[in-house]
């Protein structure tokens, strides 16, 4: 699947009909699986104490493999990005460099005395015009100079512009993500609170509430390996944006 369709297909689940509240059918669905297991005693107090059944471990599953597979989509979709901007924070970083040699050199060139001696075959040109002839031949020497400032300004302006759109990305599809696994995890503990007041009904021995919590680590082990990096790209933002405030 192309990265592009990854995407959309990821944020597709913010538009669907699962993340609204749960319909009749659905309901009377829970309800039935409810009030059987409730006849059965279950939910079942399990010797760490938490009440739970088939139906509940299956949705705990389904709750953790859909994180995991979601965000596991998020790092094949994205990994070019993070590569990218690894090569814009170095190429930024000498493009800069690189500039401000050259415009200390230029200061010191510019300010620098002019040479007023005339040459061979300028005896007869006035003081004006040998200071013109000394102002341009210094302006052709400094050319090579100007042209490559202009060009790492083009440059840096370029790459600062394209590393803040990728890591605006970055930080859109995080949340994203996050908002979706938060999403399931609210409709599934919909459906267990549904499925559990039935059972309630029929097993008056069960906590009133549920006692599951749902969780999962896929987002941390997402975002182990690229912590340390991410908060570099953060850190060279703030950086960006101090200078350009200055």
């Amino acid at each position: 699947m192309k990265l592009e369709n990854l995407r959309q297909s990821r944020l597709s689940y913010l538009e669907q009909n699962k993340f609204k509240n749960l319909g009749l059918l659905e309901k009377r669905r829970l309800v039935s699986v409810g009030r059987a297991d409730g006849l059965r005693s279950l939910p079942r107090k399990t010797e760490d104490g938490v009440y739970t059944s088939p139906y509940i471990e299956r949705e705990i599953n389904y709750y953790v493999e859909f994180t995991y597979k979601t965000y596991a989509s998020l790092q094949v979709e994205i990994e070019s990005e993070f590569s990218r901007l690894g090569y814009l924070m170095d190429s930024i970083g000498r493009a800069s460099r690189e500039l401000e040699e050259i415009s200390k050199e230029l200061e010191i060139q510019k300010s620098a005395a002019l040479n007023k001696v005339r040459k061979n075959g300028e005896s007869r040109l006035t003081d004006s015009q040998v200071v013109s002839r000394r102002l341009a031949e210094k302006a052709k020497l400094l050319d090579p100079l100007v042209k490559r400032e202009n060009e790492l300004k083009s440059l840096i302006k370029d790459e600062i512009d394209e590393f803040m759109k990728i890591r605006a990305k970055i930080i859109e599809d995080n949340n994203s993500t996050r908002l979706i696994c938060s999403r399931v995890r609210e409709r599934i503990n919909q459906r267990i609170l549904v499925y559990w007041d039935a059972a309630l009904v029929k097993d008056s021995k069960i906590p009133v509430v549920p006692t599951i919590e749902l969780k999962s680590d896929a987002e941390e082990v997402y975002l182990g390996p690229h912590k340390a990096f991410l908060d570099d790209v953060d850190r060279f933002a703030d950086e960006i944006k101090e200078k350009e405030a200055a």
